[in-house]
């Protein structure tokens, strides 16, 4: 008997109809593929991220309300295993960093043809990413490793709150419950975590909180 595959669920946000019908029609084509809702709007990209919580968001970074950035980074905290993927026709380069930093699984741009944006749904969903030429070039792959190696990256405040929890000696189903998450959200976070201080378990990520407290968080 042929076991059904998991469907991929997308949320589109993106407030230009065309884009976002042509982008609905795409991705429906495909049989295990499933567009949850579409968004015109930041705010309610994050509400409709938090109802139906989907595997991927194809997030276009000019919105009438919120910064797409913005938008990511929201998202990003309220889920940090889901995939964001950028959809966008502006220059994406002045602020790649910043949304590598967020954690974004790519980047499309809206000249991207069908099978491309396909494509970048089934590899991001599998764990991998699709990089043009273009942008894999202009990558200095040596300066992002030493820029992310000098020092420690700042905790969020959602971070630093589940940190304390930690500290608290609450275990990871305890405070999802807490939180209103799932345990799996709560193991992301920690992963995060571990990877900001530097640390390779609890007890350390909890040591190094100690000592550098709220000066590590986030302004």
């Amino acid at each position: 008997m042929k076991v059904a595959s998991k469907r991929i669920k997308v949320l589109i946000v993106d407030d230009h109809p065309t884009v976002s019908f042509g982008t609905r029609f795409i991705l429906e084509s495909v049989e295990d593929m499933e567009v949850v809702g579409v968004a015109e709007r930041g705010k309610e990209a994050v509400e409709m991220f938090a109802q139906y919580q989907p595997d991927i968001v194809l997030l276009d970074l000019m919105l009438p309300d919120m910064e797409g950035i913005e938008v990511a980074r929201q998202i990003k905290e309220s889920g940090p295993e889901a995939h964001v993927v950028i959809f966008t026709g502006m220059n994406y380069m002045p602020i790649l960093q910043k949304l590598i930093a967020i954690g974004i699984s790519g980047v499309l741009t809206k000249e991207a043809t069908p099978q491309q944006v396909i494509r970048m749904m089934e590899a991001v969903q599998g764990g991998e990413t699709i990089i043009p030429l273009s942008l894999f070039h202009q990558i200095d792959f040596q300066k992002t490793k030493s820029k992310a190696s000098n020092k420690d990256q700042p905790l969020s405040e959602k971070e630093s709150y589940i940190l304390s929890m930690v500290g608290r000696g609450l275990t990871n189903k305890q405070i999802a419950k807490e939180l209103f998450m799932t345990t799996r959200s709560i193991e992301y976070y920690l992963t995060n975590i571990y990877q900001k201080l530097n640390v390779k378990s609890r007890a350390e990520a909890i040591e190094k909180f100690g000592k550098i407290g709220t000066a590590h968080m986030d302004p």
